[in-house]
């Protein structure tokens, strides 16, 4: 059975900014406060080969906000990342560090 409290220590919550940097050592599930803007999701270097990142987001009431992978630090090739902009839809990436860059390992869109 999993240790609950190991699995909240996993959590990291990002409050809404147009740039944010992500960390696996600071949690692997990493959720974005609801997306008021556009915004750019860069990785924090050092991560160790094999470390995910399952990137959560909600857009606002409004929609239309875009979510661009950087290239800062460790860069994302997620490949076919196509969130839903639509009002209130929430998108959920899984990237997955190769030693180089973040490719995607899943994703769910419009939830």
């Amino acid at each position: 059975m999993p240790d609950f409290q190991q699995s909240l220590q996993d959590i990291q919550n990002v409050p809404y900014a147009a740039t944010i940097d992500v960390s696996p050592d600071q949690g692997e599930w990493v959720i974005v406060g609801t997306l008021t803007g556009n915004i750019t999701i860069n990785s924090s270097l050092g991560a160790q080969p094999g470390k995910r990142l399952k990137i959560d987001t909600t857009q606002d009431g409004v929609g239309g906000r875009t979510i661009t992978l950087g290239a800062a630090g460790n860069p994302f090739q997620a490949g076919a990342f196509t969130p839903n902009t639509a009002a209130n839809k929430r998108n959920i990436l899984v990237v997955q560090f190769d030693g180089t860059s973040y490719v995607m390992h899943t994703q769910a869109v419009g939830l």
